[in-house]
């Protein structure tokens, strides 16, 4: 005889709209083609709260397995220790080595989700750092890395507010800050979930300013980097609008 809980109808919530109710089936499709996200939520009769769809039993096939941990990588030049998809070495400028993968022969080198942004910019800064370092030298390259390093991580930021917004219909206060993405702040009754595994420093070592509302873009919110100087308002500030 067939289990009645698992014939019950899943309602499916994104944001504040309820896009209806759905079979398993219907929503195992739905996911395969693109019509629910897996931070859409799902709820059906007898449950006390919203769950998010990628942590039900039957879909949890239907998402990608997060990343293994990656051992910690080191510069040859200096020592210092560098990130999981960093192409270059923050400390002194140096190439990073490769990263290869665990019993392969090829020594294309892995890198997370999150990181392929990052990647990306990153190596567009090593390529043209190499071809002006005759004229601008060591320190200018290092600078140019961290700089564009900054815009990455504000990049990054942005989207996970973004989708902040759109599960708890609202942006976090100033007084929650960037945390809220990793900690569900206190007072929270939407479904919130975790966005991030923790809020990154800029490449200077100081946290990303973070206002809402904010005090230069008074139609949204301020993300940026106090950059180099570490001044609020100097002309190196990244991301200040």
């Amino acid at each position: 005889m067939q289990n009645t809980e698992s014939t019950l109808p899943l309602t499916i919530l994104r944001g504040e709209q309820q896009l209806g109710q759905f079979s398993e089936e219907e929503v195992r499709e739905g996911l395969r083609s693109g019509q629910f996200l897996s931070t859409d939520f799902w709820w059906k009769a007898g449950m006390e709260n919203w769950q998010p769809l990628d942590e039900h039993p039957e879909f949890a096939g239907l998402f990608a397995s997060p990343a293994a941990a990656q051992p910690k990588r080191f510069c040859r030049h200096c020592g210092g220790q560098l990130s999981p998809e960093a192409v270059v070495c923050m400390q002194c400028g140096a190439a990073a080595p490769r990263q290869k993968a665990e019993g392969s022969k090829s020594g294309l080198p892995i890198f997370s989700a999150n990181g392929c942004l990052r990647l990306v910019v990153l190596a567009v800064v090593l390529l043209v750092g190499l071809s002006v370092a005759g004229y601008y030298g060591h320190t200018e390259m290092k600078n140019s890395a961290k700089r564009m390093q900054a815009e990455a991580d504000i990049q990054t930021l942005t989207t996970a507010l973004r989708t902040y917004e759109m599960v708890n219909r609202r942006l976090p206060t100033t007084e929650q800050g960037l945390k809220a993405l990793v900690v569900k702040p206190a007072g929270i009754t939407t479904p919130w979930r975790q966005l991030l595994e923790e809020v990154p420093l800029d490449p200077w070592g100081r946290p990303y300013v973070y206002r809402n509302p904010g005090r230069h873009n008074t139609k949204g919110f301020d993300l940026y980097s106090l950059g180099r100087s570490g001044i609020d308002g100097n002309e190196d500030n990244i991301g200040r609008k």
